[in-house]
């Protein structure tokens, strides 16, 4: 509950009715992370009768360096066609939710697949839109000024950076929980 709001028995009307007849929730996980980085929001959704598919990402599921040597040529037309591909093998049209770069990878396959609703949270920007901000700098830069980047694999930062960057919301217990989730 937000701080100052009122607790309610049921959203409010209306709401939820594009999700009334939906059976599957799709979540899709962000840069350095894999499937089961959802694991607490799928037992949540679970619970409320869903079935729910945590996919992971193209060679996320390697060991680091194995998986980091195959994920540089790996396009977001790829991801996106990984998960078009599961969304079509559903009985009915699944929610979409993705974090990062999984959320613009929900976006891309919600443009040709029937789903019942998208959330993107914290969404990696799509071409075109300027997101190079102190903390974006701090996280990518590096990368980006390589030589030929998008070949390239997206390593993940030093825990110094990530957690003043990417954790500094989370106490540093669930900041390291999340780096470790990744693999790293």
């Amino acid at each position: 509950m937000w701080s100052g709001s009122k607790a309610r028995s049921a959203p409010p009307s209306g709401t939820l009715d594009a999700m009334a007849d939906t059976k599957h929730v799709v979540l899709i996980h962000g840069t350095w992370l894999r499937g089961d980085s959802w694991a607490d929001t799928r037992a949540e959704f679970e619970q409320r009768g869903y079935t729910v598919h945590t996919p992971t990402l193209r060679f996320h599921d390697l060991p680091f360096e194995e998986g980091a040597k195959k994920v540089g040529p790996v396009s977001l037309r790829d991801y996106a066609d990984d998960l078009a591909a599961l969304v079509e093998a559903l009985d009915s049209p699944p929610l979409l939710i993705g974090h990062s770069l999984g959320g613009l990878i929900a976006q891309l396959a919600a443009a040709r697949t029937r789903h019942a609703g998208v959330v993107a949270a914290c969404t990696a920007p799509a071409a075109g839109i300027f997101s190079m901000y102190p903390s974006t700098a701090r996280i990518f830069l590096p990368h980006y000024l390589q030589s030929r980047p998008w070949g390239k694999p997206l390593y993940p930062t030093t825990w110094k950076v990530f957690r003043s960057n990417i954790s500094n919301t989370h106490t540093r217990g669930g900041g390291a929980g999340t780096l470790r989730r990744s693999g790293v």
